[in-house]
């Protein structure tokens, strides 16, 4: 099935009907098509951009990165952790160990799933979501 992404939309691309809403990170919305395993097209203004083009076109703008200068915060080592003690189901290795690691995803690409758990940086703030619900902010910087 073919999907249109517009705003925080997903819309059936031959009925026009609105599947679902509520996505305030472009992401999650993306997240979302690919475990369907429909194709996705996003909107823009008056432009349609399939999957690829609108990677190549707006890459690092729909996919931003945790910066550098955030990787010590010690406030979002202590959410990150909180959150996967509390989610998870097994052992949670020592606090900076498993947050260090969550973090270098976000530095690298912006997301990663630990322990059931996804996590994700949309350019203001760290998010996560367990596999059925929706995201919820864990860190912003003040």
């Amino acid at each position: 099935m073919r999907v249109l992404i517009v705003g925080d939309k997903i819309i059936n691309a031959d009925t026009e009907e609105v599947i679902d809403s509520g996505y305030t990170i472009f992401r999650e919305a993306i997240r979302y098509c690919r475990r369907q395993g429909w194709k996705w097209y996003l909107c823009l203004n008056d432009e349609i951009f399939s999957e690829r083009e609108s990677i190549r076109e707006f890459g690092p703008n729909l996919f931003p990165r945790l910066p550098e200068k955030y990787s010590f915060d010690q406030k979002l080592h202590k959410a990150i952790y909180t959150v996967l003690v509390k989610y998870s189901s097994g052992y949670v290795p020592r606090p900076y160990i498993t947050a260090k690691l969550v973090i270098r995803d976000l530095r690298r690409r912006g997301e990663g799933t630990f322990f059931g758990l996804w996590f994700v940086y949309d350019g203001f703030r760290v998010c996560y979501g367990t596999e059925g619900e929706r995201v919820k902010i864990l860190w912003a910087p003040a």
